[in-house]
């Protein structure tokens, strides 16, 4: 694809100022963004996710704290409109918008967890699992997280809540037995040290 990220052409593009045509700019960067991750360039992907809530987050009240970024961009201040133009017409825009937020936040979270940063991928987990608290990918993209962070213990019942929920899939449950092996090893080494302090005595 081409090099250039829709981003880093913005101050060259016509700014939308629509709800209708936020949303349209928001799906494009989703969409560079999965093309990123599919070519393995995660940082890149994790921009063009980020870009779309500055199209989203202001649909929901005032811009104003929208207008430095832009403007640190080098884009006009006015790629915030007005606040009528922000404004959501139905509810089924205003679903849109919550379904374009829920991906970005959760392909967020693959992506952090893939990089490594265990705690950047729980917060936009979190933050998926906050507009929908059901969302079966963010869930387990949190307890993945969980796991970069090396919190068992807090990762082993939210995987068996996911296992329950749907014990077709393989993923979460080679992750269970992954994680349910990595407690025991954990438990065993813990052991061993124990024995090292006391002299063997346990």
């Amino acid at each position: 694809m081409d090099t250039t990220s829709l981003s880093e052409a913005l101050p060259k593009r016509a700014l939308p100022q629509t709800v209708p045509e936020k949303i349209a700019a928001a799906v494009a960067f989703k969409a560079e963004g999965n093309a990123f991750f599919k070519e393995g360039d995660l940082r890149k992907a994790a921009k063009s996710y980020k870009m779309v809530f500055l199209y989203m987050n202001g649909l929901h009240g005032s811009t104003s704290d929208m207008k430095g970024f832009f403007t640190a961009m080098g884009a006009d201040s006015r790629w915030g409109g007005t606040d009528k133009n922000n404004k959501i017409g139905d509810a089924g825009q205003e679903e849109e918008v919550k379904r374009i937020k829920i991906d970005a936040n959760s392909n967020l979270a693959l992506v952090y967890c893939k990089i490594g940063d265990g705690e950047k991928a729980l917060k936009y987990a979190n933050d998926a699992l906050r507009l929908d608290p059901s969302n079966s990918k963010a869930f387990y993209r949190k307890c993945l997280a969980l796991i970069h962070l090396g919190n068992y213990s807090a990762a082993l019942p939210l995987l068996e809540e996911a296992n329950r929920g749907n014990p077709s899939d393989t993923a979460v449950a080679r992750t269970l037995r992954d994680v349910k092996e990595k407690m025991k090893e954990e438990r065993k080494r813990n052991k061993e040290k124990e024995r090292e302090m006391f002299g063997g005595k346990f």
